[in-house]
């Protein structure tokens, strides 16, 4: 298994082919994927499919623009903690469902702004057990994922 592609290029191509990266986020490692990769991080984790993911975004803009509204006190929040480890739950824009938004700081950053649109993302661990902190955390992970860092 390819351990690490070297070039955000090369995260984002796997992205747009339906692809999971494995990526360090400044919480834990994690799975992003996009829309068309969200099923196969459900089935990498055995992550109940009743249980959502959240999105992660480049900017604040970008974040509210996914929500149905913006609170006073989530811009409040979104100011005072953004890019950063904070995730909002806010009503979903299209839809009658809430959505876990954030804006991260750190590696992920870089690949969100080569993306260029939101990924969803979430920890690089089998639902239910520890997440792990650092890339070198990680058991042996599936073929099927690739890591940029």
């Amino acid at each position: 298994m390819k351990t690490n592609f070297g070039s955000v290029t090369e995260a984002v191509r796997m992205l747009e082919n339906g692809g999971v990266v494995l990526v360090p986020t400044e919480t834990v490692v994690g799975l992003v994927s996009t829309e068309a990769g969200l099923q196969k991080i459900y089935n990498l984790k055995g992550r109940d499919a009743d249980k959502p993911v959240a999105l992660l975004c480049r900017s604040t803009e970008e974040a509210f623009s996914l929500s149905d509204e913006a609170p006073n006190i989530a811009r409040s929040l979104a100011s005072r903690f953004w890019p950063g480890s904070l995730t909002m739950i806010l009503k979903a824009r299209h839809g009658n469902v809430n959505v876990g938004l954030r804006v991260p700081l750190g590696t992920v950053r870089g690949l969100l702004e080569a993306y260029g649109a939101p990924l969803y993302a979430t920890s690089a661990n089998v639902s239910g057990e520890e997440a792990p902190r650092a890339l070198g955390g990680l058991r042996e992970a599936s073929s099927k994922v690739r890591t940029w860092c």
